[in-house]
């Protein structure tokens, strides 16, 4: 027990000059007997209004029982040291360390009780313990860890999350650069340490690098990795670093990859010349097509004029489909003729509009009709033939008729002039051109698709005579005419046309 009174200059500094509150209460019930500013302040009461009350009025003890608990731990011990209370006084949370012990103060027993207010300090420790805690859930949800190491010491510091990353059992684990390694894809491995490598030989603030983690037999994680290195002097202190699982974001990646390169083999795989221009009529973006048809090259493509590309000036023309589109706001369509490739085009001009309603881009898509149009053409001419050949049919069936009754005269004067041999070769002549005459009516009626075309039997050798015969009446005398004919005659099975075989 410490007398108080027999060293009044020890006592007159601890009470004039400590920061601290000290308490001097009455061992038996508590009263204050005496106390510093430091503990006015603390309680909020003027020095005189203080003394006389107890610990238990001022929060330093919930009740009586507490305070006895305390006096048995005291007289246990002969004093009290590193007792945390931790309170709601007058509104507000104070956390103290009490120290005390017993005294004789003016010849009575009493107690004397150092509080060191560690409020600000407990508040202080509780929300950085709230903060790790937040940042442990934040690390969980992100898939985030995080490490540091500091060169003098070798000592390597990994977050929770580093160890839930790697796969590692934080209770038997103690992180290693070794350990790290280890979870490294080795293919991955080698441009982890140069990475490292190289941030340290350049004295580079920061890094990054993507690289593989294996954590079990099929269980391949895609890490991207940031991190920082503290120099002084050029000698490196310490670095950190932060490791984010990006396996879904990867993996997204690659999907959205695949998707964009499907998407512009598709667009290049369109035989119609695809571009999407702006407003001012430069090309964006233009498929393979584009370049086939206009006869360019595909790389000079993007943020050339339309104009330029398509041959048709800088200024374009008033028909311009995109100017059309650009002027209305709807898709526009027109066909144009370009002498200086020689094709005709079919032009689309669709415009796109953004979530206000103005115009963003135009889809310009251009279609070769040249062979369309020459199809067109070819058509036309066999229309125009098939009307020609049912004239012709229609001419040729009148023809017949004459013809019929021309052949059955000539039969019948045959067959009343028997006697007259010149009358019956004139009459024969008459007949062997009727004949003619109704074998050509029917290859009109033929081509008119009015008759049959049958085949039959033909004597080429005899054709070629009679073919001979007509050419000789119809070419003039001055030419002369000079055959071999094979004297085995030909025949052949097939449909006739004007006299001639027709080609299969």
């Amino acid at each position: 027990m410490y007398n108080l009174l027999e060293t009044p200059e020890f006592y007159n500094n601890i009470f004039n000059t400590i920061s601290d509150p000290l308490f001097i209460s009455d061992y038996e019930n508590g009263h204050i007997l005496q106390a510093n500013k430091a503990a006015a302040n603390f309680a909020g009461l003027p020095l005189d209004e203080l003394i006389g009350k107890t610990l238990i009025e001022l929060g330093g003890w919930k009740n009586k029982d507490e305070r006895w608990k305390f006096i048995r731990r005291l007289e246990h011990d002969g004093h009290v040291e590193n007792l945390r209370l931790d309170r709601i006084f007058k509104d507000r949370r104070i956390v103290v360390y009490i120290h005390a012990a017993k005294i004789n103060f003016q010849g009575r027993q009493a107690i004397l009780v150092h509080m060191k207010d560690e409020t600000a300090d407990a508040v202080k420790a509780e929300k950085l313990q709230i903060s790790e805690q937040r940042l442990r859930q934040a690390e969980k949800i992100a898939l985030l860890g995080h490490w540091q190491y500091i060169a003098e010491s070798g000592h390597i510091h990994w977050s929770e999350g580093m160890f839930s990353l790697l796969g590692y059992d934080k209770s038997d684990t103690k992180p290693s650069l070794l350990k790290f390694l280890r979870r490294i894809v080795p293919e991955d491995r080698r441009d982890v340490l140069q990475s490292y490598r190289n941030a340290i030989t350049r004295s580079s603030s920061e890094f990054s690098i993507i690289f593989r983690i294996r954590r079990g037999f099929d269980d391949i994680r895609y890490i991207r990795e940031t991190g920082s290195l503290n120099f002084k002097e050029r000698l490196f202190v310490s670095s950190m670093g932060v490791l984010q699982d990006v396996t879904n974001e990867h993996k997204l990646t690659l999907d959205l990859h695949k998707s964009e390169q499907r998407w512009r083999n598709t667009f290049n795989a369109v035989r119609a010349g695809i571009m999407l221009i702006d407003r001012n009529k430069r090309i964006i973006l233009a498929n393979k097509a584009v370049a086939e048809i206009y006869g360019v090259d595909l790389r000079s493509l993007p943020n050339a004029c339309c104009c330029d590309v398509m041959n048709c000036g800088e200024k374009g023309c008033d028909q311009c489909a995109i100017n059309r589109a650009i002027h209305t706001g709807k898709t526009e369509n027109i066909e144009i003729e370009l002498p200086t490739i020689n094709k005709s085009i079919m032009l689309n001009a669709a415009p796109v509009k953004d979530q206000r309603g103005n115009i963003d881009y135009i889809v310009h898509v251009s279609h070769d009709i040249t062979k369309l149009k020459e199809t067109e053409q070819m058509l036309r001419h066999a229309q125009k033939m098939e009307a020609i050949g049912t004239l012709a049919g229609g001419i040729a069936h009148d023809f017949n008729n004459i013809l019929t009754a021309i052949v059955a005269n000539t039969e019948l004067a045959m067959l009343h002039n028997k006697t007259d041999m010149q009358l019956q070769q004139f009459l024969k002549r008459i007949l062997l051109s009727s004949t003619r005459a109704t074998d050509l009516v029917r290859q009109i009626l033929t081509i008119s698709r009015q008759s049959g075309d049958e085949p039959e039997i033909t004597s080429l050798t005899s054709l070629v005579k009679e073919i001979l015969k007509m050419l000789r009446a119809a070419v003039p005398a001055t030419i002369e005419l000079r055959t071999d004919i094979s004297s085995e005659d030909i025949t052949v099975y097939a449909p006739t046309v004007d006299g001639l075989v027709k080609s299969p």
